[in-house]
């Protein structure tokens, strides 16, 4: 399969695939003319950990911070059900956690 079209399959930029190509991460080749092949059942390694932040402008929109958290927690854990990724660890951040962290 051509890299531009396993690309849109991932649902990854094409420039992205081809750093991963560059990179040696993807089983592929090039022809003779400059088409990348990728062999099938490659799919690029992806992080283990993701790390999600969300902020709200002012305190009046606190509420909102929630709301925004929540569809960002939802975003990431479609993206990672979509990648097969079995060992990955969600973390959200929002500054109302970050004033709860005690230091000592």
């Amino acid at each position: 399969m051509k890299l531009s079209n396993w690309a849109k399959l991932q649902g990854i930029s094409y420039r992205t695939t081809w750093r991963l190509w560059k990179a040696g991460k993807l089983n592929a080749y090039q022809l003779p003319t400059g088409t990348v092949i990728v062999r099938d059942e490659t799919r690029p390694s992806f992080p283990e950990k993701v790390c999600i932040y969300a902020r709200v402008s002012s305190s009046e929109n606190k509420d909102d911070l929630d709301r925004q958290a929540q569809r960002l927690k939802e975003y990431a854990i479609a993206r990672i059900a979509e990648s097969n990724s079995t060992n990955c660890l969600l973390m959200v951040v929002t500054i109302r956690s970050l004033w709860n962290i005690k230091t000592d």
